[in-house]
């Protein structure tokens, strides 16, 4: 997948209260919130 950015997902870690995100931890993160977007952008269409 991965068609978040990293950069962006790692601003909002940050923004979040997160002082450092590792590498791996920054992939994570991405997998992650792209599952969940997908999650309720699936659920936004079964409702419209």
């Amino acid at each position: 997948m991965a068609d978040l950015p990293k950069a962006a997902v790692v601003r909002l870690a940050k923004k979040a209260g997160a002082e450092r995100v590792g590498e791996d931890a920054a992939d994570a993160l991405v997998l992650k919130a792209e599952a969940y977007i997908e999650a309720i952008a699936k659920e936004a269409n079964e409702l419209a």
